[in-house]
């Protein structure tokens, strides 16, 4: 209530419910928040890491609905955790998604989700895939144009991973998308993008940059 106010408060309890009923409807383990000390990670970056805490399906459902995609729809989205986001883009009818995640056990959790939706779902054709690293050291395949990020980590190792998304679109000139709800900006760490509106979430600010060669 002090963070956001009444109206978004209630916005956000509403979202809330939303994501329990999506657990529950597929058998998903995607709600719980998870704290970095509840993880055995053994990557050096983790002083730049944030806790596990999903995006909400109706914000993510919202964030899509904001925007026109490139495609084909080729995303990574950066600490993916336990994988909601790669579930929902799915069903969203993106083309291919990768998450990158440096813990080990989300990953696990994130696979065993992305599991139960192919059993749940066969006739869904998007590739996802999980990658278990460190997101500075990510190599991009120079096809990926839409890049996610729900309070991944911090402003220093932002700058790295931008450094690296605008080294690979230099590479290979390709439309590209961010949606970002992290609270610093994009523009501040990439030469690149450029900053085309901000949308309020269910009481998160959502942003998005576009890159045209």
């Amino acid at each position: 209530l002090q963070r956001v106010g009444l109206r978004k408060s209630l916005f956000l309890s509403y979202s809330r419910l939303v994501d329990l009923l999506f657990d529950w409807y597929y058998g998903f383990d995607t709600a719980r928040r998870v704290e970095l000390s509840e993880l055995a990670i053994e990557s050096n970056d983790i002083e730049h890491g944030s806790p596990y805490q999903p995006t909400g399906v109706l914000a993510f459902r919202k964030a899509m609905r904001e925007t026109t995609l490139p495609r084909p729809a080729i995303a990574i989205d950066f600490g993916s955790g336990k994988g909601r986001v790669l579930l929902l883009a799915a069903q969203a009818g993106f083309d291919r998604i990768c998450g990158i995640e440096f813990s080990p056990e989300l990953c696990r959790l994130a696979r065993e989700n992305l599991a139960v939706l192919q059993r749940k779902r066969p006739q869904l054709t998007c590739d996802c895939q999980v990658v278990c690293g460190d997101a500075m050291k990510f190599e991009f395949s120079d096809e990926e144009n839409i890049f996610y990020f729900f309070y991944s980590f911090d402003d220093d190792l932002m700058a790295q991973v931008m450094a690296n998304l605008d080294a690979s679109l230099k590479r290979t000139p390709r439309q590209a998308l961010i949606i970002d709800f992290n609270p610093f900006s994009v523009t501040r760490k990439s030469s690149l993008f450029k900053w085309v509106k901000s949308v309020d979430i269910y009481g998160y600010q959502c942003k998005y940059y576009r890159y045209t060669p």
